[in-house]
């Protein structure tokens, strides 16, 4: 949107002159930036630099970051924001300050959907002890079910056999894989959470998911909506949205405690299933000890029931979609890495963790879906905890920082010939992934907040990935262009929708 539009508008009315007047102090104001910040643009009254920033936030902020240098400020709403431009920068602040550069912050609809009447819950969004504890907890669980050991590797080879048998059903059709790619991977976590995974077909889990995608679909209205909460009384617009988001919590909230008392009621000590059980048994044994503990409830469960299910399948699922995008698009890529997979595998056995250092090129090709691809572009905000100095910079207490990933991971000096697709480039001469560029591609963040399940996320993209190449081609239906590499931005950047075939190799 235009800013004079708004300018326009206000003047237009029989008490424009009042309002000119008071939008001008106002925009001093808003304009007046704190003493040593970062540089920055100047914003609008009330809007910030919103306005400015448009659908694409992430290509505006790595343009500005032309203007303004690697570290530079900019106003969300009346929300100061700080943008971190480059991985030098990055690692700085979260990995040798992260206590500082670890906090959450406070973002309308995002707080909403972890927040009740007591406060902040769950996985993501909570800071301090209380996030610390949590955190702590939860990596341990995923650990004891097999995040990152072989032990693991059976469910989500299960999966992939699930996955395979739906794709040769449709062999040689062209269909949009979105939905498909989302019930394969909340499949991963339903095993890891409620101990089983569901049919397809099953109406509950296929709601659980239309759930999910609705809120997937809203992302861009409830994003204005983080900054600006005033916007969720207009009717047609915030109203609807938010009544519809607190219906769709209070349904999966429903469900989430109707699996809880399910498990409470077979609970045994000694034969821990899932999440669900290791949760409800720590719950007990805080009770026991009767020291310490004290955020683990029922409540903080439902949540992080919630953050594991929307942090792990849409992103996964997602990336697992742009490497079709880039399959399509990069023919000889594909071809190499069939080639590897039958070279190291053949087509008698699934694909297993054990081939992975024997896959490098594979690898390598997913780490350049991840780096194009890039699914969070401006990363999962973070907040200062309190005040701090950051090259030569003071910023304030509860300014939120955006680790700007799409510019970082389109860096020349890291990633030479960056807009290109060449997964050769993670390679030594020797044939190796290079450890050096490996470190510098972070599509999971790093330091404190870094993605709670990387590994799994990391084992099921190789499982998944090199299985329906093994045994599919994957190729653009007769009489359609291949899908672009463009893509669009909602609470991930995806890819604009498209159709595919999966050919049988054999």
């Amino acid at each position: 949107m235009d800013a004079s539009v708004i300018w326009n508008f206000l003047l237009g009315k029989p008490v424009g002159l009042l309002l000119g007047i008071a939008s001008v102090f106002l925009y001093v104001y808003m304009t007046r930036k704190p003493s040593g910040i970062p540089p920055g643009p100047a914003g609008w009254p009330v809007f910030g630099n919103l306005l400015r920033l448009g659908r694409n936030p992430h290509l505006t902020l790595t343009s500005m970051s032309q203007q303004y240098g690697n570290i530079f400020s900019v106003y969300m709403g009346n929300m100061l924001t700080v943008v971190l431009n480059d991985y030098d920068t990055v690692k700085e602040a979260f990995l040798k300050m992260g206590d500082v550069f670890s906090g959450r912050p406070d973002l309308y609809v995002i707080k909403t959907s972890s927040s009740d009447h007591n406060g902040v819950h769950g996985l993501i969004l909570t800071e301090g002890a209380h996030w610390r504890e949590q955190r702590k907890f939860a990596l341990e669980a995923l650990r004891e079910f097999g995040m990152g050991k072989i032990s693991l590797e059976g469910k989500i080879q299960e999966e992939v056999q699930a996955l395979l048998h739906e794709i040769g059903e449709k062999s040689d059709q062209a269909f949009d894989s979105k939905l498909l790619m989302g019930n394969a991977v909340s499949n991963v976590i339903c095993n890891i959470v409620f101990g089983n995974r569901f049919d397809y077909d099953d109406a509950e889990f296929r709601e659980m998911l239309e759930r999910l995608n609705i809120s997937v679909r809203n992302s861009s209205v409830s994003g204005l909506i983080n900054f600006m909460p005033f916007l969720r009384f207009v009717p047609g617009l915030g109203r609807e949205l938010m009544q519809g988001f607190a219906a769709r919590r209070v349904k999966s909230f429903a469900y989430f405690q109707r699996r809880i008392d399910e498990h409470k009621a077979t609970l045994d000590r000694e034969h821990v299933r899932d999440f669900i059980d290791a949760y409800l048994k720590h719950i007990e044994d805080v009770k026991t000890a009767k020291r310490g503990g004290e955020t683990f409830t029922e409540t903080e469960l439902i949540f992080a029931i919630g953050s594991l299910f929307g942090a792990g399948t849409e992103t996964t699922a997602t990336t697992l979609r742009w490497g079709f995008v880039y399959m399509i698009n990069y023919p000889d890529v594909q071809r190499k890495v069939q080639a590897e997979i039958d070279a190291v595998i053949g087509d008698a056995r699934l694909p297993s963790m054990k081939d992975r250092p024997l896959l490098p090129y594979t690898e390598a090709t997913i780490m350049e879906i991840q780096r194009l691809g890039q699914l969070v572009p401006l990363g999962v905000p973070h907040a200062t905890t309190r005040d701090v100095s950051l090259r030569g910079y003071t910023i304030p207490a509860r300014t939120m920082i955006l680790p700007n990933l799409w510019a970082i991971h389109r860096d020349a000096k890291n990633f030479p010939d960056p807009t290109a697709f060449k997964p050769e480039r993670y390679l030594d001469a020797d044939g190796s992934l290079s450890s050096k560029l490996c470190e510098r591609l972070m599509p999971f963040s790093i330091g404190w907040r870094v993605c709670l399940g990387e590994m799994l996320a990391r084992m099921e993209l190789l499982l998944f990935f090199t299985a329906i190449l093994q045994q599919f081609h994957i190729q653009t239906p007769e009489g359609e262009s291949p899908p672009p590499l463009t893509g669009e931005m909602g609470i991930v950047h995806q890819p604009t929708a498209y159709r595919q075939r999966f050919i049988p190799r054999k």
